[in-house]
């Protein structure tokens, strides 16, 4: 269970525990690039109270790593930092009450970009790919599982409803301009020169048929 779990990601896991636990969750990540190479990740969760005890698992690096208390980004922070010169810091950290949710926020300050990868896995662990312009590939729902069996309609139900208002949001902005490609389907895409973004409900993109792969070329 757990190699399935880790395979489909925070998303599909998100999901899985909705099943068990009736919570949700819901992300926003922006990624600020400064001319160095260096920037701001600023990080967002959405959780429904009932979904708070998900931090526990935040101690086992080879789960998806769930972030919902300082303790927790500290800890995710102090792995992205292992063997290493502190090159990630936990800027801020801040916690609102919002309905029936929690909203955690954390700004991140990193040196590079590919320090804080780990961080931006929703489905598959993200790429940086070098080049004329840098691609940063973010691989939202992996490829469909050899053998699967189709997922239970009474399931689908119970996940669409437990979803709903739980949003998946990413954007980056950097010196130089900046273009979002979606392969593997569509998405609602924002552009406006050195800035791109998308913005996608939880429940389309636990259901999606295939994989789908953001890649933000700057």
């Amino acid at each position: 269970m757990k190699k399935l779990l880790v395979r489909l990601g925070l998303f599909v896991f998100a999901a899985f525990l909705c099943f068990c636990l009736g919570s949700c969750l819901g992300s926003r990540a922006e990624i600020v690039l400064e001319a160095g190479g260096g920037g701001k990740l600023n990080l967002e969760y959405r959780i429904s109270r009932r979904f708070q005890s998900i931090g526990a698992l935040d101690g086992n690096a080879r789960w998806p790593s769930v972030p919902v208390d300082r303790a927790d980004f500290e800890r995710s922070i102090a792995r992205l930092n292992a063997g290493g010169p502190e090159a990630v810091k936990l800027l801020s950290f801040s916690v609102k009450e919002d309905g029936p949710d929690l909203i955690y926020g954390a700004v991140i300050g990193f040196s590079r970009l590919e320090d804080i990868l780990p961080l931006l896995d929703y489905g598959e662990r993200p790429s940086l790919v070098q080049g004329e312009r840098r691609t940063l590939v973010l691989r939202l729902v992996p490829g469909p599982e050899a053998g699967g069996e189709p997922a239970d309609p009474g399931l689908l139900a119970l996940a669409e409803e437990a979803l709903r208002g739980y949003d998946l949001t990413v954007s980056l902005s950097a010196p130089s301009p900046v273009e979002l490609r979606i392969r593997g389907g569509t998405l609602p895409v924002e552009q406006d020169g050195r800035k791109a973004g998308f913005s996608v409900p939880v429940y389309d993109l636990i259901t999606r048929p295939g994989p789908l792969t953001a890649e933000f070329v700057f």
